[in-house]
C-alpha cells in the first residue's frame, strides 16, 4: 500500500472511529415536521441521529413503487434480530435512545430501545398504544377509569349498551388525533358507528393490532375538562412540566373538535390532583 493510500486509510479509519465516540439517536420515522428542529437540537448537542422507517411505513413506500432494497435497508429490523443487526450497522457506536414521529412506529421504536438501550426502558406495554389495554391497565393500578367494552360482535355491544345510558363513546382501539371518535345518542348511531369502525382500521400497524372483530371500544362518556399532563423521566425519577386544559366539544356536526388548549397554572386544588391522578 502507498503512502498516500495509507494515509487515506487512516484518515478513515479515524473518521469512524471518531464517528463512534459521537452518540447516537435512532429516529423511527422521523421524516416528518419535525425532523429539521430534532436535528437542530442533535447538533447542539454533537449527537448523531440515524433515521429508520418502522416496518408498517416500510410497507406502505414498498407498496407505492419504492425500491424495496433501499426502503428495507433503513428500516427497524424484525424482532429478535436487534442486537444482531446494531452490531453490523452501529459499529460500536453509543445508543442514547430512540425518538419516534408516528403511531405506526411506536411498537418498534419501544422494542429498540428495550433491546439497545436497557436502562432507559420499563418494558414492551402494548396498553401504550392500545386504548382499551391502557384503561384497564389504569383501572389494575386503582385509579379511576370509563366503563368500556370491547365487543367482538354487535350482540356484545349492545348487552353493554342496554345497561347504560347514552351517550356512550366509541373509538378505534389503536389510533391518534379522535380519528373516527364518534359519540352515539342512541342505538341507531350507536350501530352505525360501530358498523363504520368495523370496516375501518386507523392505524397501518398491524403487528399489535387487534382482530377485526375486536378494533374498537365503546366507553361511557365522561362529562367534563380535559386535562393534559406533559411529564418527563430520567434515572427512574417522574416529573410533570407542563398542565393543559383543553377547549374541545361538538362542531359542524363531529363530536370532539379541539378548538384550543390553555397553560394551567397551579393555583388550585383541582389542578394539583389533576397532576396527582397522573402519578
Amino acid at each position: 500500500v502507498g503512502p498516500c493510500v495509507g494515509h487515506r486509510l487512516s484518515m478513515i479509519s479515524l473518521a469512524v472511529a471518531c464517528a463512534a465516540l459521537r452518540p447516537l439517536l435512532l429516529y423511527v420515522d422521523g421524516f416528518g415536521t419535525h425532523s429539521a428542529q430534532v436535528q437542530r437540537h442533535a447538533d447542539q448537542r454533537s449527537t448523531q441521529i440515524l433515521r429508520l422507517h418502522s416496518r408498517a411505513a416500510a410497507s406502505v413506500h414498498i407498496d407505492h413503487g419504492e425500491a424495496a432494497e433501499e426502503i428495507l435497508a433503513d428500516t427497524v429490523p424484525l424482532p429478535g434480530d436487534e442486537r444482531p443487526w446494531a452490531a453490523q450497522r452501529l459499529h460500536g457506536m453509543q445508543v442514547l435512545g430512540v425518538l419516534c414521529s408516528s403511531d405506526c412506529g411506536l411498537a418498534d421504536a419501544e422494542r429498540l430501545q428495550h433491546t439497545l438501550v436497557p436502562e432507559r426502558s420499563n418494558g414492551l406495554h402494548p396498553e401504550r398504544r392500545d386504548k382499551w389495554a391502557m384503561v384497564e391497565a389504569m383501572r389494575a393500578a386503582g385509579l379511576a377509569a370509563a366503563d368500556q367494552c370491547a365487543p367482538s360482535c354487535w350482540d356484545d355491544m349492545q348487552s353493554f349498551l342496554r345497561a347504560r345510558a347514552y351517550p356512550v363513546v366509541l373509538k378505534p382501539r389503536r389510533g391518534q388525533a379522535s380519528v373516527l371518535v364518534g359519540l352515539a345518542h342512541d342505538e341507531p348511531q350507536a350501530r352505525k358507528m360501530h358498523d363504520a369502525l368495523r370496516r375501518s382500521s386507523v392505524s397501518i400497524d398491524a403487528s399489535e393490532q387487534a382482530s377485526r372483530d375486536g378494533r374498537l371500544v365503546v366507553q361511557e362518556y365522561l362529562r367534563g375538562v380535559e386535562y393534559v399532563v406533559d411529564t418527563v423521566s430520567a434515572a427512574g425519577e417522574h416529573k410533570a412540566l407542563a398542565l393543559w386544559r383543553y377547549d374541545k366539544g361538538e362542531e359542524n356536526g363531529a363530536p370532539f373538535v379541539y378548538r384550543g388548549d390553555e397553560l394551567c397554572a397551579m393555583q388550585s386544588g383541582i389542578e394539583q390532583a389533576v397532576v396527582e391522578y397522573a402519578f
